[in-house]
């Protein structure tokens, strides 16, 4: 078996194998849902004390307002939840349901979150 041969067997079998998960959906990322963002700011700062949390509409983050006035940002990253905590000045409302934050950190540019409505409490 010549080298082109070989090459195009395994360079097909690859194709196959990434159609076939995509498929049968191991490519699909879960929505990152409360209790999840929350577990993920929790393993890493155990000291946080959440006030409030809002979900990102696309499912891929989680916003929470902490007690001491700085905002925990939890974004998907693949399959992986990352935290960050950023203070409150870094954080710029763009309307009731939009907010822009700035990281100080040169591999999270800064980021405009599109959030779920809160929820109404109606008070009669």
């Amino acid at each position: 078996m010549g080298l082109e041969t070989l090459l195009a067997l395994v360079t097909f079998g690859i194709g196959i194998v990434m159609l076939v998960t995509h498929l049968l959906g191991g490519t699909r990322l879960d929505a990152l849902d409360e209790t999840r963002a929350r577990r993920a700011l929790i393993a890493e700062r155990p000291d946080a004390n959440v006030e409030r949390c809002r979900l990102v509409q696309d499912g891929t983050g989680a916003v929470f307002w902490l007690s001491d006035g700085r905002i925990g940002v939890v974004i998907r990253v693949g399959d992986h939840p990352a935290v960050r905590i950023v203070e409150g000045h870094q954080v710029a409302s763009l309307g009731e349901d939009r907010i822009r934050i700035h990281f100080n950190d040169v591999g999270w540019p800064p980021r405009e979150l599109h959030l779920n409505p809160e929820p109404r409490t109606d008070d009669a």
